[in-house]
Order: structure tokens, then sequence, then C-alpha cells
């Protein structure tokens, strides 16, 4: 159940950042949500790759630490590529 919601989560926010209109900036996000009556934390990372028009979006998903505890490992971790096509 933990692993289908955090799924869920991990797809949607790699589906976002995919969609986003402007190639994406180099970063390292983080964010907590609720879903589904939880508190979830969503890491977001979009890092180079050897070729400049390309970037590597990573999204890691799992309990919130706060609740979860310290060390917890990530129930997901979604990856997907951006092109700049222009």
């Amino acid at each position: 159940s933990d692993k289908a919601e955090a799924l869920h989560i991990a797809e949607y926010a790699l589906n976002m950042a995919l969609l986003e209109e402007a190639f994406p900036e180099l970063t390292n996000d983080e964010d907590i949500i609720t879903h589904a009556g939880r508190e979830w934390r969503v890491e977001l990372t979009v890092s180079e790759t050897p070729n400049e028009k390309v970037r590597r979006i990573d999204v890691m998903v799992r309990p919130d630490v706060r609740r979860a505890g310290f060390g917890q490992p990530a129930t997901i971790l979604l990856s997907g590529f951006r092109g700049d096509i222009f």
C-alpha cells in the first residue's frame, strides 16, 4: 500500500516536471505533501547529463521522516529525462 501511494505521488511529480514548458533548471528541491491522510517527503532533483541538451529528473518519495524516523529508506525513486528540443 505504501509503495503504491508513493509511486502515484512520484509519477505525478515527474510528469509535472516533464510537462513544464521551459527546459528545467538544475535544482534539488524538497517538499512535504499530504496524500491519502499521510505526510510524504518528495525530493525532486534535476541534474546534468553528458549531453548539455538533456536533463535527468529524479523524484524520491518516502514517508515523512518526522513520523517514520530518520534513516528510513526511500520508498520509491523514479527517474526520467527531458531534452531541450529548441
